[in-house]
């Protein structure tokens, strides 16, 4: 049993020391640097085969990005000073790692050969030049753009510059005028065709309607607004129709009738046998059961009818027309009757005491606007509004 333990430790060994051998010769130094590292943080005797392999993958991982760096600044291409940055960083922050093993030494006595170098002054170069290729680029499209992308590829590139500096010359400025001319703003308006007291409800409701809630990063909804440079769109709801009917009850009276056999009463035990144990046939009599039932269904109706038309304003074009209707149908049912209820024994009746009360007019007025508003807000929020010239 001992021999079997002593084997699995042996094979265990060898496999980590293999794996991580094998990650060194595929050059894989990251995932090796992060495996060695592993095994040596917190060990008082430090295994010399993960300091050799730490040694090495710290060195070879630096000279891939030190290598990467040499090419891209003989490159010379401003858009490349982002992933300058990123192998400094890597390269700093992989060293800082390291730091606190140093000087790492074995418990064999082999001593890593470390060298440590502060990437302060390249990390500072790197982000400064970054950082002017976005702002140069963000100034461009800001000044030069053409649509509403532009201003939103020049908000990203102030982004980039904030990354490495958060105040930067007048940033604050060019972010103000991306989100400004990258920002596609709709202006709600409303028109009644309909001249009585629901019609002015609807306009009286629409007034709280919170059309701010369909605002995201890129696109703004006002109510009557004003903004003093326009609007790229200009949304009209247009309300044709509201409509209440009648109150309709019909009354159904009609009869039901069941007819049954029934055995008459049984005067002694002996009833249906004579004294010779002779069976005689049982004596039936008919019992019809009667009753009155009576049916009420009760019917209103509602209907409102409105439109959205979608107008682009910098091309002065009607982009679509979008029809809303919104029905309400109120049904209100129950069914007594009055004698036996043996008769709707087996009959498709279905008894309710209980019909309900028609709804009040304002009421469903009030539910076919809110109705309304849901359908408007959904239809406005799935909208492609197009970026357009500014």
């Amino acid at each position: 049993m001992k021999n079997l333990l002593y084997t699995l430790i042996l094979l265990i060994l060898v496999t980590s020391c293999k794996s991580v051998d094998k990650m060194l010769e595929s050059g894989n130094y990251t995932e090796a640097f992060e495996y060695s590292l592993s095994k040596l943080i917190g060990k008082k005797e430090k295994d010399t085969k993960y300091v050799v392999a730490l040694e090495k993958a710290f060195q070879s991982a630096n000279q891939v990005d030190l290598s990467q760096i040499n090419y891209l600044n003989q490159k010379s291409s401003s858009t490349d000073y982002d992933r300058i940055y990123k192998l400094y960083k890597d390269l700093s922050e992989r060293q800082n790692r390291i730091i606190p093993l140093l000087p790492l030494v074995s418990k064999d006595g082999y001593i890593a050969n470390i060298n440590t170098i502060n990437y302060d002054t390249d990390l500072v170069d790197a982000a400064s030049k970054a950082s002017e290729y976005h702002y140069n680029k963000a100034l461009y499209l800001i000044d030069n753009g053409q649509n509403k992308q532009d201003a939103i590829n020049a908000y990203d590139h102030i982004q980039n510059v904030r990354y490495y500096f958060h105040d930067y010359k007048n940033i604050d400025e060019l972010e103000r005028l991306s989100i400004l001319h990258g920002t596609t703003y709709v202006n709600i308006v409303h028109q009644l065709n309909v001249w009585n007291r629901y019609g002015w409800m609807v306009e009286e409701n629409m007034i709280s309607w919170p059309f701010h809630k369909l605002d995201n990063k890129w696109l703004q909804f006002d109510y009557y607004g004003d903004l003093e440079y326009g609007y790229d769109y200009t949304v009209n709801i247009n309300i044709l129709k509201v409509n209440v009917g009648r109150e309709t009850e019909h009354v159904r009276h009609y009869n039901v009738e069941k007819i049954v056999e029934i055995e008459e009463d049984e005067h002694d035990k002996n009833h249906g046998q004579d004294s010779t144990n002779v069976v005689k046939p049982h004596r039936t009599k008919e019992k019809k059961y009667k009753a009155e039932v009576t049916e009420i269904t009760r019917t209103k109706d509602a209907r409102l009818i409105a439109e959205l038309s979608i107008y682009n304003e910098s091309e002065q074009s009607l982009d679509q027309v979008i029809p809303i209707q919104i029905n309400l149908n109120f049904s209100g049912f129950s069914c007594t009757y009055r004698g036996d209820k043996e008769a709707l024994e087996g009959k498709s009746i279905n008894l309710d005491n209980d019909c309900e009360n028609f709804p009040n007019d304002d009421d469903m007025v009030i539910d076919m606007i809110i109705q309304m508003q849901h359908a408007i807000f959904d239809k406005l929020d799935h909208y492609k509004f197009r970026g357009v010239n500014y």
